[in-house]
């Protein structure tokens, strides 16, 4: 008697629960969401329980970004990174950034799967690598609660993205991409019951299937033409009116896509093109000079952040580095300013920055504010 695929004439076992991004299928509104996100060079957390599909789905987005996108992949757990635009092969992940940073690479997509296992200095050089400007936009993956991500990161995010269970129509996609073109031995209704019996989890879809499959090859005299629901819930040990009432979440059009939002401040609406376009925290220090000018220790406490990320945010909307950071979203003058001497030193908002939190109505009509679009064509995940 031979292995149990061979009895469905597969040659291998189609169910293998290893991650595998070209038979991903489905989460088209989650996909969308990203793509969206990374057009607006934000910082997103994808959260996805074990066997969520959370791994699968970063190294889709990963393989399915091209010119002039750098992709940057990396598993913080095995401390794993893959480059496609590397030409040498560098002995560690932050080597890895050094690397494209000489080289001056454009769009880099750093995408980080279960972050909550970065390394301290991993971390830093995630973030100055983000509020430089190196990376375009971050995707950051886990598995655990978002209280155990690096808080530094956390903070920057503008999105956290919850991977929901995955619907029955999904799973049959999977299935068939999964056989590439080999029998489908389950019935429709049958892969309903597995998909309500493994609670949407792509994970456990396969394993049932796998485990459904080798069971009836080994009780069964002969072997169905189709794995029929009854099939199932004999093999599974349930009952197949019980599963049939549990399958309604799951046979349902793709849900919307969870969106939760960290902190009410990344929601801040500064009343301008311009400035609503700044990162989460760049606004929170703008409102937060707003009425007065601050002391460092000050502004501090006003954002909650710490005083090395306050002192980059505030050089950068200063104009002091990294320029082209602001020059990017259309602004190309400083936005803050230093007054005083290194023991009183106050921050406050330029003119140029007052007069774009309160707008002056001009009555000539030939006056055009220009803001550079973004070519979204170069940003859309295909």
């Amino acid at each position: 008697m031979g292995v149990w695929y061979e009895n469905f004439d597969y040659d291998r076992n189609p169910f293998v629960v290893r991650p595998d991004e070209s038979s991903f299928v489905g989460f088209r509104d989650i996909v969308k969401k990203v793509a969206e996100s990374i057009a607006s060079e934000d910082v997103i957390i994808v959260k996805g329980g074990i066997g969520s599909g959370k791994t699968t789905f970063l190294k889709y987005l990963y393989s399915k970004m091209k010119d002039p996108l750098t992709p940057v992949y990396y598993n913080a757990i095995e401390e794993r990174f893959d480059i496609h635009k590397l030409t040498e092969r560098d002995k560690s992940f932050v080597d890895a950034l050094f690397h494209l940073e000489k080289q001056k690479a454009k769009n880099i997509i750093l995408l980080v799967d279960e972050a909550h296992k970065l390394k301290p200095h991993e971390i830093e050089r995630i973030k100055a690598g983000y509020d430089s400007g190196l990376f375009r936009a971050l995707v950051i993956g886990t598995s655990r609660p978002i209280e155990e991500l690096p808080r530094s990161l956390v903070d920057r995010a503008t999105t956290v993205i919850e991977i929901r269970p995955m619907t029955t129509e999904e799973a049959w996609a999977m299935i068939e991409k999964r056989l590439n073109g080999l029998p489908n031995p389950f019935h429709r209704d049958s892969i309903a019951t597995i998909v309500a019996y493994s609670k949407g989890n792509p994970r456990r879809i396969l394993k049932t299937c796998a485990q459904v499959l080798r069971e009836i090859s080994t009780r069964y005299p002969e072997i169905p033409t189709y794995i029929l629901p009854e099939h199932v819930s004999d093999v599974l040990g349930i009952s197949v009116k019980e599963e049939k009432e549990k399958t309604s979440e799951y046979v349902q059009p793709e849900s919307e896509v969870k969106e939760i939002r960290r902190v009410p401040d990344e929601d801040i609406d500064l009343g301008n093109e311009l400035l609503n376009a700044l990162s989460p925290l760049q606004k929170r220090i703008i409102l937060a000079l707003k009425d007065n000018e601050m002391t460092y220790d000050e502004l501090e406490a006003a954002t909650g952040t710490s005083r090395a990320t306050l002192a980059k945010q505030v050089s950068r909307l200063c104009m002091a580095s990294d320029p082209e950071i602001l020059k990017k979203k259309g602004i190309n003058r400083p936005l803050l300013e230093k007054v005083g001497t290194n023991g009183s030193t106050k921050i406050k908002l330029t003119e140029y920055a007052k007069s774009l939190l309160e707008p002056v109505e001009i009555v000539d009509d030939t006056s055009v504010e220009i803001v550079p679009d973004l070519d979204l064509s170069k940003i859309t995940i295909v």
